[in-house]
């Protein structure tokens, strides 16, 4: 017994075997191929295609059959494994183990489809694979499109210069509002507000869009 112990613990110590510490459950585990060359030391894939091919063999076959059936209902039950395939979860795991902050082969994959970001690469491989679980259009050109243009809206624009006061007004905070993302400006000692939206430029906001951004109107 205690052989077959040692083996198992070896098998896993050589595999690189990770399970959801707090409930031991060995759905919720991942198993990574070592490399020795790799930056982190596991192998990491070239492309989204052999994303997958890695993910097929990490994965625990009932947490796949989870991921390829699954829908909203079975989601909501299913706490652990909704944990398991988040972004904080699995996708930390891809973004460390595949050194998604790191320069190597699949991060300048994603750079010459114009993603930058690391918590987008997992995201994408999250996505994707569900999609290829479930014989699905992966779409990929749809997600890039989608990340982009979430960069788009969401990028911070550069000061500009008060034409009223002639001090430079910065972004001080920003807001998701009616699927808007507005920067709201000021000068550092003025209350002359002004709004920043990435197809519409600076502008003065009316007294509507003060009030729902909880400003006081006269």
């Amino acid at each position: 017994m205690k052989t077959i112990l040692i083996m198992i613990l070896l098998f896993m110590a050589a595999n690189d075997v990770v399970c959801c510490e707090k409930t031991g459950n060995p759905v919720l585990s991942v198993t990574v191929n070592k490399d020795a060359n790799s930056s982190t030391g596991v192998y990491i894939p070239k492309n989204l295609e052999d994303c997958f091919n890695e993910l097929d063999k990490m994965l625990h076959s009932d947490a796949k059959k989870y991921l390829a059936e699954k829908n909203e209902e079975t989601f909501r039950k299913n706490i652990e494994l909704q944990k398991f395939f988040s972004h904080m979860q699995l996708g930390l795991f891809l973004r460390n183990k595949w050194g998604l902050w790191k320069k190597n082969r699949l991060v300048e994959y994603f750079k010459k489809l114009e993603i930058f970001h690391p918590d987008d690469m997992s995201e994408i491989i999250l996505n994707s694979y569900q999609r290829y679980l479930q014989k699905k259009p992966i779409k990929l050109d749809e997600q890039v499109a989608s990340y982009k243009e979430y960069w788009k809206k969401a990028t911070v624009p550069e000061p500009f210069v008060d034409p009223q006061t002639g001090k430079e007004v910065k972004v001080r905070s920003s807001i998701y509002l009616e699927n808007r993302y507005i920067n709201i400006g000021y000068s550092k000692d003025s209350n002359n507000i002004w709004i920043y939206e990435y197809d519409k430029g600076w502008y003065k906001p009316n007294k509507e869009l003060l009030k729902k951004l909880g400003y006081p109107v006269n």
